[in-house]
């Protein structure tokens, strides 16, 4: 039932000629980039060779009920419902070949947003973005839960704003780890 699923059997460091291609045209100067491709190859070296992911996308009855009724309730309102009414969920599972190898990679990824270079980048797209990490256990398995903070300034408006909320409140993902296992998805830790 979901909107995307996929597996793989693959060594995760083969996207990475790509992906440095990729960043080397999109990213400011090098050093971001370098610094990206650095945090992308250590976490590759760390992952393991299965996994498999699932995203699924599940409008609420109030949205799909004022998609069906149309009509222009004004920005506003159409951010507000589409905040309370649209979900977007992933989970999966990897395996990992170093467990503390690949906790350390994700953490050491979120010094990018203090690249300078980075916080230009965020600046000329009219967002700003953070990120906070926080690590415990539940169950008696370690977790990594990512809190990503999307912002907008006021003079974007309220529409730039909505969206930063939505985003934020959609894409922070949770690492919960057992064994060789990464179990991995978005929402709120106990899910």
């Amino acid at each position: 039932d979901a909107l995307i699923s996929t597996a793989w059997s693959a060594p995760m460091d083969w996207m990475l000629p790509a992906m440095e291609a990729l960043y080397g045209m999109v990213l400011p100067g090098e050093g971001l980039a370098a610094t990206v491709m650095e945090s992308l190859k250590e976490s590759a070296a760390a992952a393991g060779m299965n996994g498999g992911a699932s995203i699924s996308l599940s409008p609420s009855e109030e949205l799909l009920g004022a998609i069906r009724d149309g009509g222009n309730p004004g920005t506003e309102a159409v951010m507000a419902l589409l905040r309370r009414g649209l979900g977007l969920s992933v989970s999966g599972v990897m395996e990992v070949a170093d467990r503390q190898a690949f906790r350390d990679a994700a953490a050491k990824s979120l010094e990018m947003v203090k690249d300078p270079a980075y916080a230009e980048l965020m600046a000329s797209s009219g967002m700003a973005f953070d990120v906070r990490r926080s690590v415990g256990v539940i169950n008696g398995m370690p977790y990594d839960a990512y809190a990503y903070s999307f912002s907008a300034p006021e003079e974007a408006g309220g529409e730039a704003a909505a969206i930063a909320d939505l985003l934020g409140g959609m894409l922070s993902p949770v690492y919960i780890y057992k064994n060789d296992k990464a179990f991995f998805g978005t929402g709120p830790l106990k899910d």
